[in-house]
């Protein structure tokens, strides 16, 4: 196989996904009362919702973590399969762990990855589909997440959540300069609640809300500490090539959201009305 400038654009930030085991997502104001998932100090053996998480009217609980190293978070797409970034997989045999809708902690075994070429041998993208042994029982109350169905210039200027190790969370505006494929946000501490990602954050999320629910966008792939930006791998090009082919072998397919719809584009314009309002709110 030969290694394309895509890897080797990945294999230069391999080691940061891995590395900076003293940081996390670093967010402009954090407070953890707001800012953390879980009551700090819960996390990760015995998580707490915390009832003052800025975020806790959407539900995070398709979102779980490596039970061996649970600052690596992974995003579920169905009751299988989640998301991961390639260059930071969970390994087989390995233990993923979730609180569920109501606090309780649930834990799964990964059955394999899913690594996913172009036609000519090349990486297509930082990212790698994980299986679970088994798929999570509806009765164990564990979301999974549609993915938004969009153009990436379509998602320019608008607001984002940012999820990062130890379940901390923060906003950011996707910029309206991609990188590569990538969608990019930077950080210029412009508001309370910006974030940028830190080594160690690669594979989390990046969600858009749309009618009141989290949307998958793309998850962390190339941080830049000393830039204060990062690039996430942008999924809506990757759904229908990669992901539902390799999903179908188990019956599933990716939910997903297209925008806008006819009957949803009244809603599209009170819905960006609100993002932006929003953020306005917490500029100082």
């Amino acid at each position: 196989m030969n290694l394309s400038k895509w890897t080797a654009v990945f294999l230069l930030f391999l080691g940061i996904g891995f590395s900076a085991n003293a940081h996390a997502l670093q967010i402009n104001g954090y407070d953890p009362a707001r800012h953390d998932r879980f009551v700090p100090g819960t996390y990760a053996g015995n998580p707490v919702n915390n009832p003052d998480f800025f975020a806790s009217q959407y539900d995070w609980s398709g979102v779980g973590w490596n039970s061996s190293y649970p600052s690596q978070s992974i995003t579920m797409i169905s009751p299988l399969h989640y998301i991961c970034a390639w260059h930071y997989q969970i390994p087989v045999g390995g233990s993923l762990s979730f609180s569920n809708r109501d606090g309780e902690l649930k834990s799964y075994n990964v059955a394999k990855n899913t690594i996913f070429y172009h036609p000519n041998g090349n990486l297509a993208g930082d990212f790698a589909l994980g299986w679970l042994d088994e798929p999570i029982s509806e009765s164990d109350n564990i979301g999974y997440y549609p993915i938004l169905d969009v153009e990436n210039d379509w998602c320019f200027d608008k607001e984002v959540y940012m999820y990062g190790w130890n379940a901390r969370v923060a906003t950011n505006i996707v910029e309206n300069e991609p990188r590569y494929s990538y969608l990019k946000t930077d950080f210029n501490g412009g508001y309370i609640d910006e974030g940028y990602c830190q080594g160690g954050d690669s594979g989390s999320p990046l969600f858009m809300t749309w009618n009141n629910q989290l949307a998958l966008l793309g998850i962390h792939v190339q941080i830049q500490p000393s830039h204060l930006i990062t690039n996430h791998e942008y999924l809506p090009d990757k759904v229908f090539p990669y992901l539902n082919p390799a999903m179908a072998e188990a019956g599933y397919a990716v939910d997903t959201i297209t925008i806008p719809e006819p009957s949803t584009i009244l809603l599209l314009g009170v819905g960006l009305v609100g993002i932006f309002a929003g953020r306005r709110k917490l500029k100082r």
